[in-house]
């Protein structure tokens, strides 16, 4: 199975014919950290199809370098990799200092349980998700802990996916789970 690169900067411009390219709906600078290549993929496709710009790695070590050298608006962590899990991560991003200190981390996850949950928020992610990732579910936490952050005058807040946008986000995620079911990449 070929994978996608990893630690690789990718634009809306980039992710193909699919994306929506609206002032209003200008793409956040989203950190995708998780060991699965797949699961990279597709998280990565679907912020694409919907306007934003993600940057991808693969383990703890390389996400701690990116989130030390550059701002980004949003990370979702997966929270169980080999080299480093996402609480060790989340920890040393919140003590660390550096730009991204206060920036929301969406925890990404097969271990939902309760108590799994609850600790994942006191540690300090933003919310959680559940794998396999719901699209719709991960374009909205990503808009409401960005939203949550913002500093916008009269409380405006960043429109909700809809008509052309939310049809291209369709055909994406669509052509990019047919690929990863299939093994190819786009």
């Amino acid at each position: 199975i070929e994978a996608p690169r990893v630690a690789q900067d990718t634009t809306p411009s980039e992710a193909g014919p699919f994306v929506a390219n609206s002032s209003e709906e200008a793409g956040r600078k989203i950190l995708c950290v998780d060991d699965n290549h797949r699961n990279l993929y597709v998280i990565g496709a679907i912020l694409r199809a919907a306007g934003h710009q993600t940057t991808e790695c693969a383990s703890g070590v390389e996400a701690l370098a990116l989130l030390a050298a550059r701002k980004f608006d949003v990370v979702i962590l997966d929270m169980v990799m080999p080299d480093m899990d996402g609480l060790a991560i989340l920890t040393k991003l919140r003590d660390g200092g550096g730009p991204n200190a206060d920036t929301p981390v969406i925890a990404c996850t097969a271990n939902v349980l309760p108590d799994q949950v609850e600790a994942y928020k006191k540690a300090g992610t933003a919310s959680v998700l559940a794998k396999p990732i719901d699209a719709r579910a991960m374009l909205e936490a990503v808009a409401t802990e960005y939203a949550s952050r913002m500093s916008v005058p009269g409380g405006a807040r960043p429109k909700a996916l809809k008509g052309i946008a939310l049809a291209r986000l369709r055909s994406a995620l669509s052509a990019a789970l047919h690929m990863a079911h299939s093994g190819r990449v786009m």
